[in-house]
């Protein structure tokens, strides 16, 4: 998932190394894109690039796929209270050499007030290094 501010088609495109690319597109014209991915191998690494209107929207990264619903094995971290921007990203500099499967994360995500137009500059910035390659999972 990712926001634009002009209206603009969506477009991801996955691989597996050493395999072809494959691509889900969407025309419509949107500011929230969504793009849902199926048929992955279980716990496999993927690499994959985004685009709106034609136009790469960040760099080529990775993802680790879910694990299977029998596989009784995971790794994940927990974090919260990230206010700020140099700590966060450091948690998230060791969160993506951790080799984690994802992050709980216990609240107190941007603050003074957890409003929507803090969370670029709070959250999704400092946190790029992890979120390019795995979920965060925010909890009550």
């Amino acid at each position: 998932m990712w926001l634009t501010d002009a209206p603009s088609d969506s477009r991801v495109d996955y691989a597996r190394d050493g395999e072809a690319w494959t691509t889900i597109f969407a025309p419509a014209a949107v500011t929230r894109h969504v793009a849902v991915i199926g048929d992955l191998a279980s716990g496999e690494r993927y690499r994959y690039r985004v685009f709106s209107g034609g136009v790469p929207f960040g760099v080529e990264s990775t993802f680790r796929a879910p694990r299977s619903s029998l596989e009784t094995r995971f790794r994940f971290g927990v974090i919260g209270d990230t206010n700020g921007v140099d700590v966060p990203s450091r948690i998230a500099e060791r969160l993506a050499e951790s080799d984690v499967d994802f992050v709980l994360h216990t609240g107190d995500v941007v603050y003074p007030s957890g409003e929507q137009k803090d969370y670029d500059a709070q959250f999704f910035l400092p946190f790029s290094r992890w979120l390019r390659e795995g979920p965060v999972l925010p909890t009550f």
